[in-house]
């Protein structure tokens, strides 16, 4: 038996689901960002939230100035903001420290964790760090984490958690977990009835009386808010980006797929190699084609926009303000899906046009192995 329930995000589904089934009884840290586990979460945990929401860390998002991200810990936040961060900072990072505060002292009392899982990359980070995992949760010797992940998700890094056994339950979803509106996201656990028993059987019955009849007041106070054109025609807008969005997502899967087989299939031997390359993009692919090409040339670095480790195979993996801009070097992209705009952004932050490829330009320079494949 638990006394809590806390989300440890992806986003803030895992808390819009808890409350829906009385499980949430308080806000946390992670209810309403959207957060990454193993760079985020995990060493916040770990360090007793050492420089959260530290002013240094925050940068506001170029595209709208509602929406912020604590570079160091990978966390983007776009609930808090009414005007500008800058004025309302005081606010909210006080508001966040009596989350903390909450947070630190239930977690004394026996605590199961959800965190929604969204990538396959970090499905093999919790594999990797079981350990780490378990050191960070048990504050009290009771406590548990459960992973919550969307079948397609699962099934295409399908891991076994030896010691974290038990922890992880599927549910049926289509959609990206950026595309969840408040409704799909209250309906995150319905598809996995395990999951909810678990849940429900496993929390004491008048706390979660309490719990729904508090989420039912502010339902209401939803439901009672005016819903007049411009309700509809937002709920519209979403749906037609949610169809948008959707339809990007299957196209670059598509391009994803074509440039695996192209990679595998690639004659290496038969392309002229410049002396240095940087990759950009550190991801399944990108590592693969390192492996490909690192006996033909110097890679210099990686370039990635959410970097998840500092080095891959002692090369250094950096965002595109850290690297080190050189006109020398052929930058090879591998989201060749946003090929102008990565380059756009290099030029913007290095003050000249670096020399660029996508990948499948790349390889495209050499011949086929096999020209049936």
């Amino acid at each position: 038996m638990f006394q809590n329930f806390i989300s440890l995000g992806v986003n803030c589904s895992v808390a819009h689901a808890l409350a829906k089934y009385g499980l949430r009884s308080f806000s946390g840290p992670f209810d309403w960002c959207t957060s990454n586990f193993g760079q985020g979460v995990i060493p916040l945990m770990e360090s007793d939230f050492a420089e959260f929401l530290s002013y240094g860390n925050l940068q506001v998002s170029e595209e709208n100035e509602k929406v912020f991200d604590d570079v160091k810990y990978k966390i983007n936040y776009n609930h808090d903001v009414k005007k500008s961060l800058e004025e309302e900072y005081a606010d909210i990072y006080q508001k966040y420290q009596q989350r903390i505060a909450r947070f630190r002292e239930e977690i004394k009392s026996p605590t199961c964790f959800v965190r929604g899982c969204w990538s396959t990359e970090e499905l093999s980070w919790i594999h990797d760090h079981e350990d780490q995992i378990i050191s960070v949760i048990k504050k009290h010797p009771e406590n548990k984490i459960i992973f919550v992940i969307p079948r397609f998700v699962y099934e295409q890094n399908p891991v076994k958690l030896k010691n974290l056994g038990g922890g992880v339950f599927l549910v049926e979803t289509i959609l990206s977990g950026y595309l969840l509106g408040r409704e799909e996201g209250r309906g995150f656990f319905d598809t996995n009835p395990d999951l909810i028993d678990f849940c429900v059987k496993n929390y004491p019955s008048q706390k979660r009386k309490d719990n729904l009849i508090f989420d039912l007041k502010k339902e209401l106070e939803i439901a009672r808010k005016p819903k007049g054109d411009s309700f509809y025609a937002k709920e519209i807008e979403r749906l037609q980006r949610c169809i948008i969005e959707g339809q990007e997502n299957l196209n670059r899967a598509q391009q994803r797929n074509a440039r695996w087989m192209r990679l595998l299939n690639t004659d290496f031997d038969t392309i002229s190699f410049p002396e240095k390359i940087c990759i950009y993009g550190c991801g399944a692919i990108g590592r693969i084609f390192y492996q490909k090409i690192r006996e033909y040339c110097r890679v210099v670095e990686f370039i990635d926009k959410l970097p998840r480790q500092d080095f891959y195979h002692d090369i250094p993996v950096v965002t595109a303000k850290n690297s080190k801009p050189d006109r020398e070097v052929e930058i090879v992209i591998v989201p060749s899906y946003d090929f102008q705009n990565i380059v756009d952004s290099l030029e913007k932050e290095y003050g000249f046009k670096p020399r660029a490829i996508s990948l499948e330009e790349f390889l495209a320079q050499g011949k086929l192995i096999d020209p049936n494949f």
